[in-house]
Parts: C-alpha cells; sequence; structure tokens
C-alpha cells in the first residue's frame, strides 16, 4: 500500500462495510511509516 492509497483504504475499512483487521491496520501504519507497539497494562 502506498501513501497515496490510503484515503481509499480507510475509508473502506472503516466504513459501514469495512473490515478493520490487524492486517488492514498493519498496511495502513507501514505506508505512514509508522509502528505499532503494545505494552503490558499496569
Amino acid at each position: 500500500m502506498r501513501a497515496s492509497d490510503l484515503p481509499g483504504a480507510l475509508y473502506r475499512a472503516l466504513g459501514k462495510d469495512g473490515n478493520p483487521t490487524l492486517s488492514t491496520f498493519s498496511k495502513i501504519l507501514k505506508a505512514l511509516d509508522l509502528k505499532m507497539i503494545i505494552t503490558p497494562a499496569h
């Protein structure tokens, strides 16, 4: 996914009939050059 594809991808993933999976979210983060870090809750 390229950053230029991001608006359409976000609309499809988060829309009424979307499927916001972890895979989709990961691709969006990669297109934005971001990463997700999960830490334990204290």
